[in-house]
């Protein structure tokens, strides 16, 4: 038995070794993965975008509203003279509290974090996050030393394609190799543009271009981008393919999810500027999707996006699904083949819109849309949040669940719970790697967990552990809930935005950054700051 156990070890160890660094590289090119070896593409594939080319009125404006992010709902009230969402009123009030870690400007309200880690020198750490509400922009933050200190001297607000824009929803990453970061963005004038703005991946205050329009609104309104970097060659000098999502609201009320790729650093992409239409909803009723985002895959080629979908049941009603697309080609229909399955299927219950009891608290219902993450065998991991009750109105408004699989159709297995407990636990982030000195993978899932009828909330992270393989899932275990913030957060009675973000850099230090409120004086004070902690998990 113990010469059986060594020799699968070392058979383990030789695929690994065999298909290069599996913390840091990638697979070669047109190498089929063993979970793919016996997959079965989708029939059709999704369609180019066609844009109507017809305005959006402000009426059309005001009915997509409700279904909009948090950062860009936020946004367009303000615009439009809007002064409650979803029969909450608003609150544009100056904003008050004491200087952050992060960003030492108290007149402002920093939330909706992102964060990179350069991958080849993890001294080098970004955070991206807002810088509301006087001129509505995004702030990046750099650190380097590793996420010790953000000095105040060390950062950059990204720039807008027109005075008067507004910039919501930011996210960062790094180049697999290191040289050069990427910030993705909203870019809110008349309507919506997604652009993206290369920057020195040693300097990230030093932006290398103007912001590049990735998916153009075309009268539409295009909501809540993500981004992706992964390597595009099996040689590891490459800067990577770049991949982005939104979500579109049109001028004639339906919504979709859209989908773009670039293979030479953003310069051209694959779509245009128009986008790959991967899920559509006319009208946007009885069915709504939202919240997408892409992920790059070890294996040479693979990409794989996830989003919310409301099912035919309705919009924060009964149950949601989290659907997914794949394809092998750098996300090139064309080229490659298309996958379409569902991740997870008729989860219950859809999140109420504002956190309960009674919708107290802040925007909510953004916790069901996915947070991504692939760890070094291709496997998918899926985290999100739903209510596990059917009462929208009551304290225990939300679990967090982590889903996995091979990212192709009937690849996953059903979600385990991994926040639990008598309140409300929502907004998770997850990250993944494996380890060929352990020879297991691990899975990180930090969330909001909240106190006293919701009333408070710390950040907390719990890992998971399973068997390396590149054929089987494995089973989970996981780890006791381990305390990220030092002091518990004060809930917000309107937006602190709709997600937090990590990294994990080959098992040396696992980063999780988020929406502190812990300086303010309740939740009617409408201050938020970003905080951020690394440690070796």
């Amino acid at each position: 038995m113990r010469i059986y156990r060594l020799l699968t070890i070392l058979v383990v160890l030789t695929m690994l070794f065999s298909f290069g660094r599996a913390e840091t590289r990638s697979l070669a090119q047109g190498q089929t993965p063993p979970w793919a070896a016996n997959a079965t593409p989708s029939a059709t594939s999704p369609q180019v975008r066609v844009p109507s080319g017809q305005p959006m009125t402000t009426g059309m404006m005001l009915k997509h509203l409700p279904k909009l992010s948090a950062g860009a709902a936020e946004i367009v009230a303000a615009r439009l003279g809007v002064t409650e969402i979803a029969d909450k009123k608003l609150d544009f009030s100056p904003r008050t509290g004491l200087d952050n870690v992060i960003n030492t400007d108290d007149n402002t309200n920093e939330n909706e974090p992102s964060l990179a880690v350069n991958p080849v020198n993890d001294a080098i750490v970004v955070a991206f996050h807002h810088d509301y509400p006087t001129s509505y922009e995004c702030i990046a933050m750099v650190s380097y030393d590793g996420g010790n200190t953000f000095n105040y001297q060390n950062f950059v607000f990204l720039p807008l394609q027109a005075p008067g824009d507004y910039c919501s929803d930011p996210v960062v990453r790094f180049s697999p190799d290191g040289t050069v970061a990427y910030y993705f963005y909203m870019d809110v004038g008349a309507a919506s543009d997604i652009v993206m703005v290369r920057a020195d991946g040693y300097d990230p205050t030093n932006l290398l271009t103007v912001p590049i329009v990735v998916l153009n609104d075309y009268g539409g309104f295009l909501d809540k981008p993500w981004g992706d970097v992964a390597y595009y060659d099996s040689t590891g000098n490459s800067n990577g393919a770049v991949y982005v999502t939104a979500t579109l609201f049109d001028s004639s009320g339906d919504c979709g999810i859209l989908f773009n790729a670039s293979t030479d650093k953003g310069n051209t992409w694959t779509y245009g500027d128009t986008g790959l239409l991967l899920d559509f909803s006319g009208g946007c009723s009885p069915v709504v999707v939202q919240g997408s985002r892409p992920i790059g895959n070890p294996y040479s080629g693979w990409v794989t996006a996830c989003w919310y979908n409301s099912r035919s049941d309705g919009f924060l009603n009964g149950q949601f699904n989290i659907n997914c697309w794949s394809n092998d080609a750098w996300g090139d229909i064309w080229s490659g083949n298309n996958y379409s399955f569902t991740a997870v299927n008729g989860m219950r219950y859809e999140l109420p819109y504002y956190l309960g009891p009674n919708g107290t608290y802040h925007r909510w219902f953004g916790g069901m849309f996915p947070s991504l993450a692939v760890d070094n065998t291709g496997l998918l991991y899926v985290a999100f949040a739903a209510d596990p009750t059917s009462n929208p109105n009551d304290v225990e408004s939300g679990n967090v669940y982590l889903a996995r699989g091979w990212p192709i159709p009937g690849g996953f297995v059903a979600p385990v719970p991994v926040g639990t407990g008598s309140t409300a636990q929502g907004f998770p982030t997850v990250t993944a790697r494996c380890d060929t000195r352990t020879v297991r993978c691990y899975s990180y899932v930090a969330y909001f967990d909240h106190l006293s009828s919701n009333k408070f909330y710390n950040v907390v992270y719990r890992k998971g552990t399973r068997p390396m393989s590149f054929s089987s899932i494995g089973s989970l275990g996981l780890g006791g809930k381990v305390k990220i913030s030092d002091v518990p957060s004060w809930s917000d009675v309107g937006f602190i935005g709709d997600y937090i973000d990590s990294s994990v850099i080959s098992g040396r230090r696992y980063h999780v950054v988020w929406t502190d409120r812990a300086d303010v004086y309740g939740p009617s004070d409408p201050d938020d700051d970003v905080m951020h902690d690394m440690f070796v998990p």
